[in-house]
């Protein structure tokens, strides 16, 4: 009974608009552009972004955002050209699957087109090509717009919450000979200490640090910052990094 009147909401909602589309019989394979946002330290918004041919888009909010659960939006005809020309010219197919990032408490954000045949997906942070992060921005004002969402099922699924243990880092060294009088100066500075050796292979480990001398958010950073550290992400509580 709820499916059908979430189904009938989404088809008098459509009917308002220019273009005639059935929601309900949308799929995953119909979705042309889409961007997932995901979570930070912060309160960054998660959500999720979907836009359909003819410019039927759905919203699923998660965390710290105002619209939370399925929203549906139905674009003007030229804001939806607008929006597909941008990604069209964007040379989209070019980029890299994935843009690696080193600041670990930034929203990882995946961007995702669909051209006929041709799906791809591109995921990253803050290092990712100025193009990516202006199609992104596109999407944005989208998707976070108060003005046009209607509210189609308020239902949250509830995913299991990270969280991190700050007292101690996983950390992988880039390489080098230099790992010794790293961990010396390190200690000395930080009072950083080492709790076990993760992986021989990749020169992983685990370390802590004396809080009285610096804080997790400024041993994070400058361990990001380090040109000798390949990576450096706190430790969740279940024991395992993202």
């Amino acid at each position: 009974m709820i499916k059908l009147l979430q189904a009938l909401i989404l088809i008098v909602f459509i009917s308002c608009s220019t273009t005639k589309i059935d929601p309900s019989k949308l799929t995953e394979e119909d979705v042309e552009i889409s961007m997932n946002k995901g979570v930070c330290f912060d309160k960054c918004p998660v959500y999720t972004f979907k836009m359909y041919p003819t410019g039927y888009c759905e919203f699923y909010g998660e965390l710290n955002t105002p619209k939370l659960g399925k929203h549906a939006l139905q674009l003007s005809k030229d804001k939806y050209k607008e929006v597909k020309k941008a990604f069209e010219n964007s040379n989209f197919f070019e980029f890299q699957d994935y843009y690696e990032s080193k600041i670990q408490d930034l929203a990882s954000v995946s961007l995702t087109y669909r051209k006929k045949e041709q799906v791809k997906t591109v995921t990253g942070k803050r290092e990712r090509p100025t193009e990516l992060h202006r199609l992104q921005k596109i999407l944005e004002e989208i998707a976070e717009s108060k003005n046009g969402w209607s509210i189609i099922d308020g239902t949250i699924v509830e995913k299991p919450v990270i969280e991190y243990d700050k007292s101690q880092i996983e950390i992988q060294f880039t390489g080098g000979n230099q790992i010794t009088r790293w961990f010396n100066n390190a200690r000395k500075a930080y009072g950083v200490r080492i709790l076990k050796r993760l992986d021989d292979k990749t020169d992983k480990w685990l370390i802590s640090y004396d809080a009285k001398k610096i804080t997790p958010e400024e041993m994070i950073a400058i361990l990001n910052a380090d040109e000798s550290i390949k990576s450096a992400s706190f430790l969740t509580t279940n024991g395992q990094n993202e």
